[in-house]
């Protein structure tokens, strides 16, 4: 369960990297911001440009996805370990 998350984890990561590489292509930068205002930074960066928006909104979308999962893992694997120490104890 954990190298499940782990795996996730890394995927979301390189698709935000793999943005920031394709908005550098336009001349646009993220700079740093937390994974709370990613999004947001990214939409204010393509407003005005439809076509990189939509790519963007798609990217956004996948790697939205990635990082559900990997919360779900974490659940999943607390609830695990919770059962077992119950079941143990």
């Amino acid at each position: 369960m954990l190298t499940a998350r782990k795996l996730l984890q890394e995927k979301a990561i390189a698709i935000e990297n793999d943005i920031r590489g394709l908005l550098r292509n336009f001349g646009l930068k993220v700079g740093v911001v937390g994974s709370t205002k990613f999004e947001e930074r990214i939409l204010e960066l393509v407003e005005g440009m439809p076509e990189l928006a939509e790519i963007m909104a798609s990217c956004l979308t996948l790697a939205g996805r990635f990082a559900s999962r990997s919360e779900n893992c974490i659940k999943s694997c607390c609830r695990s370990s919770a059962k077992t120490t119950c079941a143990g104890g």
